[in-house]
């Protein structure tokens, strides 16, 4: 027998066969609450696709109880629900076809659907229980709302236009404290294939591979990053933020492609920072250049005593990316934000709209995508905090360039 501490998360389709003419029910699964509101099929007899009913599973021998708590948010629920008047249409854990055990399993009451299931594919299974819990060290700094100064004076780098404005962010959220690492990024990644996702790029250690695991992952491009958010969502078993249709549902989980991404910001899975995020991060409530202090040396050489105590930059680096956090923390306890590596944001790039100063997610179009922060072969002008540049999405940014992870907590887990 094969024992397991692993959460499995299920979902299922299934068609009502009485006519249905408002909103379906809503599912809530142990501490799962997650519903999307539409159903393909006709009026007459609508699918449905749920989604919840986390359970451990210690013996794959055995089938398991897939549960599914209904709720009606109808005028009149379903009292009692019309016996056997559901035909499953698709059952899946973790993105794998399972099948009903026997139909004679199946139960209901009032609120509550039942079936015994197990998966079509055991090998597949026992495979995907043999995979150890992944055991990720990086930690996440907890962020109180707050109002900010964002930008720049125009006299602290001449050149640069980062007008200064106030920027406003309406929820609490926790970001990496470090950039993820070359070990993390391969330790997600290397369940890729299990939860469906085809095309993540493998990326390198650092300035270049064979750095070691603790050195930021580079060379991935925006849209590897955010698949590989999404990735670690479904692992975790957290709500994934982007999705590859507007109507966000699980089946629509932005996995593989990239031709578009529409955003859940209501999710409380991984995701990159918007700019205004980041930056608020960054300075950790100062203004000055670096969360240090004030820049001194916008070049190379001489080296620039605040920055060199905050980041690696081209003035100090020996020309190599470092280990994440070896350098003077932030007072929220981040590290790396000057230097080291180039860190994706969600945002579009563009000029800023200084007028939209509450939770600011960028342009709503745009070609390139900003990126933050510097690296270890930029001068110190480019890693201040307001500093913004871009980079295409699709481009892999070369080896100074990697991210931070962001999540929001939210009421819909």
């Amino acid at each position: 027998m094969v024992n397991s501490r692993l959460v499995y998360h299920f979902s299922v389709s299934f068609l009502h066969s009485f006519q249905i003419n408002k909103a379906p029910f809503t599912v809530i699964a142990g501490a799962c609450f997650l519903h999307w509101p539409a159903h393909s099929g006709t009026d007459e007899n609508p699918t449905y696709h749920y989604i919840g009913s986390d359970v451990e599973i210690t013996d794959p021998a055995s089938p398991i109880i897939a549960k599914f708590n209904l709720r009606g948010d109808l005028e009149t629920s379903f009292s009692p629900i019309p016996e056997k008047k559901h035909t499953f249409v698709q059952i899946s854990v973790n993105s794998m076809d399972w099948e009903i055990v026997d139909p004679s399993t199946y139960e209901h009451d009032d609120t509550t659907l039942s079936v015994q299931i197990h998966p079509k594919e055991k090998a597949t299974f026992l495979r995907l229980l043999s995979y150890e819990q992944l055991s990720l060290k990086d930690q996440f700094s907890e962020l109180p709302a707050g109002t900010f100064t964002m930008g720049a004076p125009d006299n602290q780098v001449e050149g640069y236009s980062e007008p200064l404005h106030e920027a406003t962010i309406t929820k609490p959220f926790s970001i990496c404290t470090t950039e993820v690492t070359w070990g993390i990024w391969k330790a997600v990644r290397s369940r890729a294939s299990l939860h469906n996702y085809d095309d993540l790029q493998e990326g390198w250690s650092g300035s270049w591979p064979g750095k070691g695991d603790d050195h930021p992952v580079t060379t991935i491009d925006w849209w590897s990053a955010i698949k590989w958010c999404n990735l670690r969502s479904e692992i975790e078993g957290k709500v994934p933020v982007y999705y590859n249709s507007s109507e966000l549902r699980w089946q629509n989980v932005l996995r593989n492609g990239s031709q578009s991404v529409f955003v859940n910001w209501d999710a409380n899975g991984y995701r990159l920072p918007t700019e205004a995020e980041w930056e608020y991060a960054c300075r950790a409530g100062t203004t000055t250049a670096f969360y240090t202090g004030p820049i001194t040396h916008p070049d190379a050489k001489p080296i620039d005593p605040n920055l060199d105590r905050a980041g690696w930059y081209g003035g100090n680096s020996g020309t190599r990316s470092h280990a994440v956090g070896l350098k003077e923390a932030n007072a929220w306890g981040l590290y790396d934000t000057h230097g080291n590596v180039w860190e994706w944001c969600f945002d579009y790039y563009g000029h800023y709209n200084i007028d939209n100063k509450i939770d600011y997610k960028g342009p709503e179009s745009g070609n390139a995508r900003v990126i933050k922060g510097g690296s270890w072969s930029f001068i110190a002008a480019n890693c201040r905090s307001s500093f913004r540049s871009a980079a295409y999405p699709g481009g892999r940014g070369g080896n100074g360039l990697g991210f931070r992870l962001v999540h929001t907590d939210s009421t819909t887990e």
